[in-house]
């Protein structure tokens, strides 16, 4: 009987230190890391990006950021792009954006180049900018080509 169990127990064993079962813990934790490094400061730092490219005439709000599953898109949800007016009689009205999917292959080496966070954030500001200057928004916004600043 101790041997069935110890038989049971190797290949237990022997399952989990599998070249296949050891990728999908690396990646899943590769992904969730991402995820975290995602809510807690990413999203700070592309908020001062915007403010910063916006030249204070917008404020950004970010509800939930997420990644894909394969590591190749930023999916931001319920954004409020805020119009900061000097004249308080001139209130415009926010814009608010449930889903915004943006093409990211490069966002699972965050982690690892810091550098590729410093012109994500860049590129991900000037494609809301873009989208605050169209003045027609719909709520959900898929990925479509960004026209260039002119």
């Amino acid at each position: 009987m101790i041997e069935g169990n110890s038989n049971g127990r190797k290949w237990f064993t022997a399952l989990l230190l599998s070249p296949g079962m050891l990728f999908t813990f690396t990646y899943l934790a590769v992904w969730l890391s991402t995820n975290f490094y995602l809510d807690h400061r990413f999203r700070e730092r592309l908020t001062s990006e915007f403010d910063t490219a916006a030249g204070k005439q917008y404020r950004l709000t970010i509800g939930d950021l997420d990644t894909s599953l394969e590591l190749s898109s930023l999916t931001l949800k319920h954004l409020e792009l805020i119009p900061v007016s000097t004249n308080s009689k001139e209130l415009s009205q926010p814009i608010r954006i449930d889903k915004l999917r943006i093409a990211c292959p490069e966002i699972g080496l965050f982690l690892f180049r810091p550098s590729k966070i410093e012109m994500t954030t860049r590129q991900i500001s000037q494609q809301l900018l873009c989208r605050c200057r169209a003045a027609a928004l719909s709520m959900n916004h898929e990925p479509a080509p960004v026209q260039p600043d002119r």
